[in-house]
This record gives C-alpha cells, structure tokens and sequence, in this order.
C-alpha cells in the first residue's frame, strides 16, 4: 500500500496558490498513475488523500491517515517538498500574503515542469 497525501487549502479561491502546490502534485499524480503509460503495475495499492483542513492546521489530518493506514508496518515515510519562494530580497510580501498568491505565468511555466517530474518520481517509489 503506498499512500500520497496532497496539503494545500480547500476551496476554489486557493486552486493556483503556492500553498497548494501539494493538491496539484497530488492531482498530477492521480492523471498519470490512470493512465495507461504509468509504470506503477498495482494501482488499487495507492491511496492519494488531499487534506481538506487548511495548510496551516493539516498535521492532523496527516496524522489521522497515518494512525488510520498503521497496517503499512512503518512509521518511515517520503516527504516531498517542492520550494515556492522566489520573491525578491528588496521586494518581499509578508508569508501569508504571498503563500496565498497565484502564481505569475513565468512561474507557472516552471511549476508545470516540476509537477510533471515530481508525478513521474512518486510513480517509482
């Protein structure tokens, strides 16, 4: 059994914003382990969650999955963190603010490439 467990804040208001880089992976990972090029052979064996507490307070809606899929025989887990924060050193937001933000198309452009090569790493974990 292999769980995916997406963070990010729920609500349509936050879809783009850099603190739900996590649901995109998440949703990325769910398009490429249906389709019929993923090389993951078992995918009844994958649970993919997205955590409908917001950012701040999801520890324990992981925490819950984990007690709750305690039959996977360990307490080792893959954390997968892709950075957000390019802001400029002269120009820079208060964190919520720009957590909380859309990305710009430039760095939508390169989140798109992440995404799409984070998908293809988890397929072969």
């Amino acid at each position: 059994m292999k769980l995916v467990i997406g963070l990010g804040n729920p609500g349509a208001e936050y879809i783009n914003t850099r603190h739900n880089v996590g649901f995109m992976v998440a949703d990325a990972f769910n398009t490429k382990i249906r389709s019929t090029k993923s090389e993951f052979r078992n995918k009844s064996q994958i649970q993919i969650f997205k955590s409908q507490n917001f950012m701040n307070e999801s520890g324990s809606f992981v925490k819950d999955i984990t007690i709750r899929y305690s039959a996977l025989g360990t307490d080792q887990y893959w954390h997968v963190k892709i950075g957000v924060d390019n802001r400029p050193l002269d120009d820079k937001p208060m964190g919520i603010e720009y957590v909380l933000q859309n990305f710009t198309d430039e760095e939508r452009v390169i989140l798109d490439r992440v995404i799409r090569e984070v998908a293809s790493k988890l397929d072969n974990i």
